[in-house]
């Protein structure tokens, strides 16, 4: 693998693992729902001038022909297990919660054998039971439970490994229906998906104390 691809991975690991430390910051503030409404809003807010000029008229027609299934894969990509993941983290520690989301590709796996039915290569096979025994070890030598939260830490940990679920669900729609979308377009639409998805919740969820600056920041 290029040094240049290597870089990258480490980087976008250090992106996707930080993300859960600042929701554990910023979610108690916020909520769950309210926390992710300003996340999904913001990031659309920022693709949509940059897919419009890099690619906008030459995508409308794919995005006319799959809106259904982008919108779909919004919701199961980005508006549900955005929630799920900030609700685990006012209960579980945020190094946990990133923990549980690195079984997706295991669920994305398992989900494409079974639903899809695509066969698994031998090496497939081998790199899923790595990862499982990888994150098996990660799990049991984390101290992740706040002392007399048991029963709220078990509801976290159900709903951080439900939204690992729908990751692969998410991922096996993508790659079998939005194939002639766009990456950008794929990243931009499903966002704003989930932003018109959850503004009914979030509306019922308004903050009503005001939000500290650090918990802005995060």
């Amino acid at each position: 693998m290029p040094t240049q691809y290597i870089i990258q991975l480490i980087v976008l690991a250090a992106l996707w693992g930080a993300s859960f430390l600042f929701m554990r910051i910023a979610t108690p503030d916020f909520g769950p729902i309210a926390l992710v409404q300003v996340r999904v809003m913001l990031a659309s807010l920022v693709l949509l001038p940059i897919w419009w000029l890099r690619e906008g008229k030459s995508q409308l027609e794919p995005l006319k022909a799959h809106w259904k299934i982008l919108a779909l894969v919004g919701i199961l990509n980005s508006g549900i297990p955005f929630v799920l993941f900030a609700f685990s983290t006012l209960h579980i520690t945020g190094g946990f919660s990133a923990i549980l989301n690195s079984t997706a590709p295991i669920w994305g796996a398992l989900i494409a054998l079974f639903w899809f039915k695509r066969p698994l290569s031998f090496s497939v096979g081998v790199g899923l039971m790595a990862g499982f025994l990888g994150v098996v070890v990660l799990v049991a030598g984390a101290d992740s439970v706040p002392s007399g939260e048991t029963n709220w830490a078990l509801l976290a940990i159900l709903a951080a490994t439900f939204a690992s679920f729908l990751y692969g669900i998410a991922a096996n729609l993508t790659a079998e229906y939005l194939s002639g979308v766009s990456s950008l377009s794929i990243a931009t639409f499903s966002l704003v998906a989930a932003s018109l998805f959850l503004i009914p919740f979030s509306l019922q969820e308004i903050p009503t104390n005001p939000i500290p600056p650090l918990s802005w920041a995060a």
